[in-house]
This record gives structure tokens, sequence and C-alpha cells, in this order.
């Protein structure tokens, strides 16, 4: 019975399924539950371990006795059971999309300590930050992949024609900022000094929103705010998920090597960035954007005194390793990475899926796109591939023998085109992926998201996030 058990588990754990948050969805949601140990008679530890999976509102539970070792070497020392291979090592990329600064449909949370607005990916990195976790030895990421539209552009639907739903008229935020200067004049004269902080800071707050509400709809100045606003923001975040990646031991190999050509531009690196269709197509396909902001990463990362040691003896480092891999002009990374000792797993890294057959099953298509034209790449499905897409705004799954399909959500919320095009509402978030570092036969490729409600909750009222528990076991 426990062995029919344990089959059970790792059948669910491994079946073949798509995932995608949307309300007409359909979804499997495991959830593995640790209760405190107990007792038996024998003197053996106990530990009931719930599987619940949902599906279509149907509920299934499982509930099974494991003995549980006090000196189990394997667990080192961790008693996490939110996975279920404790000891278990991963590789783990943190995976955000479509950022898209300058759109009106941006989501952004408040940080009352800094009294600025945040992107989710700024927003969770923040979090990360504060827990005291950005550096290299207790980051629990060793790569970073930003796959598509970090800025808006100004596309064929022209969005500065497309007011936000929230954006107030110039009479009306003048009348506000009266009413509120007179607020503010009454509460100083009143001696009451918190009200004055008070409300001073919800003008600041409010304003600035007003100014996001518009969009920010010229491409050179997208850019600039990616600059000011995103990378210059991460470069203690990105030099920590490389300097964790490099203790960790970890070989990545771009398409170049694998085939052992000179060069090629979709080589895969450590940290990408994209090249989105918005901002191309805005330009015409005349120019890019990711091949920008790799370069400015690189140049930050140089000046960093860690790294002008490490690139004496390693001047190709930080080229090899920032990068905007493309084919042509679009976000296009293949590659390998492995653990010393390891398994190779394959990567791919695209702006989007090169076909859509459902809003409700987005990657269906993908699927038998791959199955029918074979590896393109001449090679790299000879080990099992890690595919990471986006453009498409929704979390999503698919697991198939060779190939792994993961979506990522988006950094801005649902539009009228979207909700006109009868779309199901977007995802915004952020997300991690967790390869198994002995390979696919070890353990369940585990995604874990942190969706931007969670987080606004969060910079609302901050308290301890457990990040050993949510990215286990990093490498």
């Amino acid at each position: 019975f426990q062995s029919l058990l344990e089959f059970s588990l790792i059948f669910f754990q491994r079946v073949t399924y798509s995932f995608s948050s949307s309300r007409s969805s359909s979804f499997l949601y495991c959830l593995m539950k640790e209760k405190h140990p107990k007792k038996e008679k024998h003197g053996k530890d106990q530990c009931d371990i719930i599987c619940e999976i949902r599906y279509k509102r149907h509920y299934l539970c499982f509930k099974e006795n494991l003995l549980q070792p006090s000196n189990n070497k394997k667990s080192n020392g961790n008693t996490n059971f939110a996975f279920p291979y404790p000891g278990l090592k991963y590789i783990t990329f943190g995976v955000h999309s479509d950022d898209h600064w300058g759109n009106p449909s941006k989501r952004l949370i408040w940080d009352p300590k800094q009294g600025i607005h945040l992107g989710v990916h700024e927003a969770m990195v923040e979090m990360m930050r504060r827990s005291g976790a950005v550096n290299a030895s207790d980051i629990r990421i060793h790569g970073v992949a930003e796959l598509d539209d970090a800025t808006n552009g100004n596309l064929w639907f022209k969005p500065h024609f497309q007011p936000h739903p929230r954006e107030m008229a110039l009479l009306d935020i003048e009348s506000w900022l009266r009413q509120m200067t007179n607020d503010i004049r009454r509460a100083a004269e009143k001696g009451d000094n918190q009200a004055v902080v008070s409300l001073t800071e919800e003008v600041s707050r409010l304003s600035i929103s007003q100014f996001y509400f518009r969009g920010e709809h010229f491409p050179f100045h997208q850019m600039m705010t990616v600059y000011d606003r995103h990378l210059d923001t991460l470069i203690d975040y990105y030099s920590a998920v490389l300097g964790r990646s490099v203790r960790a031991g970890l070989e990545i190999r771009g398409l170049s090597k694998i085939n052992k050509t000179l060069s090629d531009t979709r080589d895969v690196g450590l940290i990408t960035f994209p090249n989105g269709n918005h901002r191309i197509n805005t330009l015409e396909k005349a120019d890019l954007e990711g091949e920008y902001f790799a370069r400015h990463v690189r140049e930050k990362l140089a000046q960093l005194p860690e790294w002008q040691k490490y690139l004496k003896e390693h001047p190709n480092f930080l080229k090899e390793a920032v990068r905007a891999p493309r084919f042509s002009n679009t976000t296009f990374g293949l590659g390998t990475i492995k653990a010393p000792g390891g398994y190779e797993w394959a990567l791919r890294f695209l702006s989007a899926p090169p076909k859509l057959s459902s809003w409700s099953d987005p990657l269906a298509a993908f699927v038998r796109s791959d199955l029918a034209r074979g590896d393109s790449s001449y090679g790299l499905l000879k080990y099992v591939v890690v595919t990471l897409v986006g453009d498409k705004h929704f979390y999503c799954k698919v697991e198939t023998e060779r190939i792994i399909y993961i979506m990522s959500a988006a950094g801005c919320h649902t539009d009228l085109y979207g909700d006109m095009g009868g779309f199901p509402p977007n995802n915004t978030g952020v997300m991690f992926v967790c390869l198994p570092a002995d390979g696919p036969d070890a353990g369940p490729v585990l995604v874990r998201m942190l969706p931007h409600d969670y987080i606004r909750d969060w910079f609302a009222n901050p308290k301890p996030f457990d990040w050993e528990k949510f990215l286990p076991n990093p490498v």
C-alpha cells in the first residue's frame, strides 16, 4: 500500500499537464504539507503528509505515513516538506517577462519606505534585499531570464489614444490638489504634524501615480526609464546572482560551444535580456532593446571590485554570462547548464510561443509545432529541454517526455485590448524555475509563482518571508 501511494505521488507530480490561471481554465494544483512529527509505539518518527490534487473542483486526498529517521544525512538539516525531495539540490532561475515600461497598464506597487512605485520585478528584489538575501552567499538564484518587451513601444493600436480608466482630468487633479493643500494648511495651523506628514505623502503617491496612468509613449524615454528604474536599481541583484553561480561552479554552454562555431547570437547566458516585439515593431525593425541592456549591465558589473578581480583570470566571463540572445531581432536563447557532476539541462529562452491555438491553453500549439518540426538547433533536443517563454501574460506549464514548457506572467494588468478581445485576465507577477541538479529522474522541475497581489500586500504590511522554503536547496 505504501509503495502504491509513493507511485501515485510521483505520477501526479510528473504527469503531463497544462496550467493556466485564467478564470475559465481548469488546473492541477499539488500541495505537500508537513504536520508535526509524532512518536509511534515503536519509537519511530511519523510524519503525516497530505497530498491534495485539485482538478475542476474535484478533490482527491491521500494520507501517507512516512518514516523519517532523525539522522537522515540526505536532508542536509532541511525539514521543509513544501516539496517532496528535501535532499535534492536545484539550479534556480528567476523569470519574468513583459515589463512594458511606459504602458499605462503597467502594475506598480507603492513602497512607503522609499516613497516610490516599483514594478513587480523590482518589488520582488526589494523583498529579498530586506531579508538580507541579496548577496552571493545567501541568494538562492543562479540565473535571471527576462524574456519579452522591456519597453512598451508605440504600436499600431495607438496606446496614447486609449486613456487609462483611472486617469483623472487636469481640472479634477487641480481641484484635488487645492483641497489637499487646504487640508495640509489647516493641519499645520493646529500643530498636527502627523496629519501633515500623512497628507503630504498621499499627495506625493497619488500625484506620481497619475503620471504613470498617462504612460510614457516616447520610445527613447521608455528606454531611459528601464535604465533608471530597472537596471541600475538591480545591479546588486545581478551581481549576487552571478556570484552564486560562480560559487556553485555551474557550467553554461551557449549554442556556439555546443556546435563548435566561432560565435552565435543565440548563445544563452546566466542573465538574459529581451528583444521584444513592441519596440522592434514600433521602430519598424530598425533597432533592438536587449543588446543595450546587456552592455549596460556588463559595464556596471565590471566596475565592482569583486568582478574586477575575477575578470583578470576570466576576461570573457561577463560577456558570456550577461547576454541578450537573439535570432536576428527576436529573443532566442539556446544552450545548456549543469552543476559539477550533475545533469546537463538544455535551455531554450524565447520571447513568445511560435503559435497560439487557444487562450485557454496558450502552450498547446507550441507543443504540437515542436512535435511536427523537429530540432532546428541540430542537437539541443538530445538533452531534456527547459523552454521559457513570455509574451502572452500568463503563468502556464506543460511537460512532455523531452521538453518542459514554462510561460511567465507579465508586469502589467489586462488592458482594453485584452478585455475587448475577450482574452482571459492577465496574470501579473514573477516566477522561479528550479531544475533538479541531478536531472529529471531525480525529481520534478519546481515552478514557484509570486503574484502581484501577494507582493502588493507584503509592502502594505511587511513581514518575514521564508526564502529558504520558497526556493529550496540551491546548488
